[in-house]
């Protein structure tokens, strides 16, 4: 029998009625996420910035693309991460997207640059791999500059993305161009994931884009569907995405435990988008959707409509938008798609602060 864990309960038993509550439930979450899932992220570390390039007219003229060179002063040395920040050249101020990319390439197939800057945004990028390396090697990049932990909570690769992705925000908010109330997160798959777990732990991120992020993501593990990921499946190729901690939950006795809408909670009461892809079923559309009503108390609880959704199967070209958790589905496979990006502006436009 699947037990979900409960999201209103404190772990001594008490329940969570109240928003001071849930402020409090929530760092009790995150301790748990990080020591049980994610890993404990380095102590923030210097960051400092230099513009190394600037196209004045990029995307047919409407916007400055700078190239930066983000470089991380850590305790065991210096690392360099590239960013490309488009800025539309209207001299307005303008909602911030930052998307963990897999390609440097700041016209990449995942994501449709011009339009997310005629929608109004800035848009910045990061790959992944600048960072760190997609493997186990804890050697390489920015995860060598830092000593990991060997008591089993040491971060894991996903945890190290999302530090990086808070060190970027640290540069990018000082920027006179960007609305720093008007924040946004994206990334798909295990950048979804990594998403994700940035914005469970950083306030200053107002808006989630999780596209396809599945297992480990924003899909709950006791109720997989045919043919989706599972934390056993995820462990035998992926184990260093997490901490050494989290091999346990392959398990269903423990991982009562633990589930994904935790981490999805923890974003309350700012903005949770969540897409995903009819053909997906290694992501488990409808367990991600099942995640979305399993974590809206953590909204519900603070005076927010958390998700208006229910937990039936979603059919092709559902928008769910009518809450602080937004849900879509589209036809198609495993992919950042230009129709995941559009509903996911729209939700943004819709709630600006």
């Amino acid at each position: 029998m699947n037990i979900r864990p409960e999201l209103l309960r404190f772990a001594d038993g008490k329940p969570v009625c109240t928003a001071e509550d849930w402020t409090k439930r929530r760092q009790e979450l995150l301790d748990l996420l990080r020591r049980e899932e994610y890993g404990f992220a380095p102590e923030k570390c210097k960051v400092t910035a230099e513009v190394t390039e600037v196209n004045p007219k990029c995307a047919g003229g409407s916007a400055r693309l700078e190239s930066v060179t983000l470089t991380f002063h850590a305790p065991k040395g210096d690392h360099a991460v590239p960013v490309h920040l488009f800025i539309p050249t209207d001299g307005k101020k303008h909602p911030l997207i930052l998307l963990i990319n897999f390609r440097p390439d700041p016209y990449d197939m995942y994501c449709p640059t011009e339009e997310i800057i005629d929608n109004g945004f800035c848009f910045a990028e990061i790959c992944y791999k600048d960072i760190t390396s997609d493997d186990a090697d804890f050697s390489n990049g920015l995860a060598g500059c830092f000593d990991r932990p060997t008591d089993g909570t040491g971060w894991g690769k996903i945890s190290l993305w999302a530090y990086a992705m808070q060190g970027v925000l640290d540069y990018l908010l000082t920027r006179p161009e960007i609305d720093a109330e008007n924040v946004a997160v994206a990334g798909h798959s295990r950048l979804g994931k990594t998403a994700m777990w940035c914005a469970a732990q950083d306030e200053r991120i107002r808006f989630a884009l999780i596209n396809g992020s599945g297992c480990g993501g924003t899909a709950l593990e006791q109720t997989k569907h045919a043919d989706a990921e599972t934390y056993e499946h995820i462990h035998k190729y992926f184990h260093y995405w997490f901490c050494e901690n989290h091999h346990k939950y392959e398990t269903e006795t423990v991982s009562a435990v633990l589930d994904q809408h935790m981490a999805l909670a923890c974003i309350a009461p700012r903005f949770a988008c969540v897409g995903c892809a009819k053909d997906d079923w290694w992501a488990d559309p409808w367990s991600e959707k099942l995640c979305c009503t399993a974590a809206a108390p953590a909204w519900e609880v603070q005076g927010c409509k958390g998700f208006d959704g229910d937990e039936t199967q979603a059919e092709i070209g559902t928008f769910l938008h009518g809450g602080h958790i937004s849900y879509h589905l589209r036809s198609g496979i495993h992919f950042f798609s230009r129709r995941d990006w559009l509903p996911y502006m729209e939700h943004i436009k819709n709630n600006l602060k």
